[in-house]
This record gives C-alpha cells, sequence and structure tokens, in this order.
C-alpha cells in the first residue's frame, strides 16, 4: 500500500465522548471537518479543539492525517498498513472512514515521529492542508 499520499489536516483536534443520548452541539455542524459516531454506548465527535465541548470525556492535542484518494470500498489493506507502519514505532491512531477516503489521528506530540515512519515506509505527505 506504500505509494499513496497523505496530508495532514490544518488544526488540532479532540475526541469527545458523550452519553448516548446527548445531542450532537449545534456549534460542530460549522465546524470545517467533524465526525460523529452513535452507539447504544456512547455519542463520539471528533471536531477541531477551538471547537469548546462541554464532553464527559475528551482527549485533546491530535493532529489528523488524510489518505489523498477516492478509495474503492473494497480494497483490502489501507487503514491496517498505516496502522503497522504506526505501531511498530509506538504511535497510536484514532481511525476514521468516509465514503471516500480514509482518515487517522495521531496525538500531536508523536506527528513528527509518525510523518517520518511514513516516508521510510514509502508514503508521501503533503504540506498541510485545509479539508
Amino acid at each position: 500500500m506504500p505509494n499513496l499520499t497523505l496530508s495532514l489536516l490544518e488544526g488540532v483536534y479532540a475526541i469527545h465522548r458523550f452519553p448516548a443520548n446527548a445531542n450532537v452541539p449545534e456549534s460542530v455542524f460549522t465546524s470545517p471537518f467533524y465526525a460523529v459516531m452513535r452507539t447504544k454506548e456512547e455519542l463520539s465527535l471528533v471536531v477541531p479543539e477551538t471547537v469548546k465541548l462541554q464532553a464527559d470525556r475528551t482527549e485533546s492535542d491530535w493532529v489528523c492525517f488524510k489518505v489523498e484518494a477516492n478509495l474503492d470500498l473494497g480494497l483490502v489493506g489501507i487503514l491496517a498498513e498505516l496502522a503497522n507502519v504506526l505501531a511498530s514505532v509506538q504511535v497510536a491512531i484514532f481511525a476514521l472512514s468516509s465514503y471516500n477516503t480514509d482518515y487517522f489521528l495521531v496525538k500531536k506530540a508523536k506527528a513528527e515521529i509518525a510523518k517520518q515512519a511514513l516516508v521510510t515506509a514509502g508514503y508521501r505527505i503533503l504540506l498541510t492542508r485545509t479539508e
């Protein structure tokens, strides 16, 4: 899977956990990038840290990488390969997928280690971009 191009989205992100029955705060919808996941156990939101939310739990200081390709839904192993590269240098990821492509977040403190490992593994990384 190397030879894919990745970009680093602009900004720093937070991952929030709310009760399952919580409403998605309106401020989320004005963000240029956000992810919403609801299960019977929780509501999870990923938003820029500039969007201030009062959640049960919050993990801040994440940066977000985007796979710069429209990926066929039948492709196998894209995130697994990225995760393996980053696991080899002790970098944890928080993965997200859209219909078109994959995203993954890493802690800001580990971003340079992640970039170096990905480039060494054959991935190209573009400059920071706005989503």
